[in-house]
């Protein structure tokens, strides 16, 4: 709780507005006080327990659902992996499990690719980095980039091709790292928006999954020449 009232009370500062922090509870959750007071002022996040909820079932019904065709609730997909109190090699499998679904919806057109990125980013501490890694490999990064960008294409033909792309792939990036890394300093985002390169998104997208944390990434960020 200290270390999320930290990171709170730094946002608010930087934002200069007000934040309702929302934790998502999984596996072995915490119990104790859900209120910290401190000099900076008094921390109450929303706390959503996932414990209570069967993995495995709710994919199963899930599986079911878009076979049929009445599954629209694409989000959940994105928090399945965190459902239940099983711990280790337990969660990972349920974690791969949904990855290896959802591999299969964006060339169905069911979900778009960043639904697939922020699974992956969701179950990174599920999983493991090195397993993280070998996942995306599996599922051909650069393939799923190419979905992006045809994605892209569609959704920006009012602002022109390349444009589409390029904010397309940005939001896909924006995205990532929120998923990851949680609030975005400002700076990120500025330096961010000024790219209009899209091998460099493309680029720092891969990042995301390479980084342990957001100053790792900003380090890869000041590298590049933009």
């Amino acid at each position: 709780m200290h270390r999320f009232a930290a990171y709170h009370f730094m946002a608010a500062y930087e934002w200069s507005g007000r934040i309702t922090d929302v934790i998502l509870a999984s596996g072995d959750v915490y119990h104790g006080e859900k209120t910290l007071v401190t000099h900076s002022g008094q921390y109450t996040p929303a706390v959503i327990d996932f414990t209570q909820r069967d993995a495995r079932k709710r994919l199963k019904e899930i599986r079911e659902a878009v076979s049929d065709g009445s599954f629209d609730n694409w989000l959940e997909l994105i928090f399945l992996p965190l459902y239940g109190k099983e711990t280790g090699k337990a969660r990972s499998d349920i974690a791969e499990q949904v990855i290896d679904f959802e591999t299969e919806l964006p060339q169905q057109d069911k979900i778009s690719v960043r639904f697939l990125a922020a699974t992956l980013v969701m179950a990174n501490k599920l999983i493991g980095k090195d397993r993280i890694n070998e996942l995306w490999e599996k599922i051909k990064m650069l393939d799923i980039i190419d979905v992006a960008r045809e994605k892209g294409l569609e959704e920006g033909k009012s602002l022109g091709k390349t444009l589409g792309i390029i904010e397309a792939t940005r939001k896909m990036l924006m995205d990532a790292l929120f998923e990851k890394y949680g609030v975005i300093p400002p700076r990120i985002s500025e330096k961010v928006k000024r790219i209009e390169n899209q091998d460099t998104l493309e680029s720092l997208f891969r990042q995301v999954f390479r980084c342990e944390n957001m100053a790792a990434f900003e380090e890869s960020l000041d590298g590049l020449e933009l």
